[in-house]
């Protein structure tokens, strides 16, 4: 009877050991499951963590790059706008300055000139010649002194006083104009004036 408890005992023992061996390799599988389980997600969260910090860098530089892509282009607008007012007051300026010439003799002398040398470019025949009222009197007979006989006539019409002065001369069919208005002038020379503004004020931004 003993033998056989001692035999039940031994069993036991064996089986016992087995079970916990069983167990104990069964919770090392578990243990390295799950620390390859935590590796794989450390890995991951790192890469993501990347992908992120990578992602937020891009719409930071972007960002960066479009706020400063405005600034340059409200700097921009800003100098167009200051070179236009700049360009209105100046223009302002050299009308009335134009306009204070028309009554001087010199202006006279200088319609004179540019009469003159139209008169070489047209053949004979009839012509209208606009001239301000203010210009009427003191001028038209002046330039039509200027035909010397020729078999060229001009009909007087009213020149526009916004035009500032000067001529316009059409064929008698108003076919064509030459304009020669000191306002055509003016606006002759608005890109030139432009450009010499917006040279200034460029070389006024590369010294501040």
């Amino acid at each position: 009877m003993i033998l056989l408890e001692n035999k039940l005992e031994m069993f036991n023992k064996i089986v016992y050991k087995t079970k916990e061996r069983e167990c104990e390799l069964k919770l090392d599988e578990v243990k390295k499951q799950c620390e390859e389980e935590i590796e794989k997600k450390k890995v991951e969260l790192e890469k993501n963590s990347d992908e992120i910090i990578k992602r937020r860098t891009s719409l930071a530089k972007k960002r960066k790059y479009e706020i400063l892509g405005k600034v340059a282009e409200d700097k921009r607008i800003a100098e167009l706008q200051k070179t236009e007012e700049l360009r209105k007051k100046l223009i302002e300026e050299l009308e009335k300055k134009v306009l204070e010439f028309t009554s001087t003799d010199e202006y006279i002398e200088f319609e004179k000139d540019k009469f003159r040398t139209l008169l070489e470019e047209l053949d004979d025949g009839n012509y209208i010649l606009k001239l301000t009222i203010s210009d009427k009197d003191k001028l038209f007979n002046e330039l039509i002194s200027l035909t010397n006989g020729r078999d060229i006539n001009f009909i007087y019409e009213e020149l526009d006083s916004n035009l500032l002065g000067g001529f316009i001369v059409s064929d008698e069919q108003k076919t064509y104009n030459i304009d020669s208005s000191l306002k055509e002038k003016i606006e002759d020379k608005k890109y030139e004036i432009g450009k010499l503004l917006d040279f200034s004020l460029r070389k006024e931004g590369e010294q501040a």
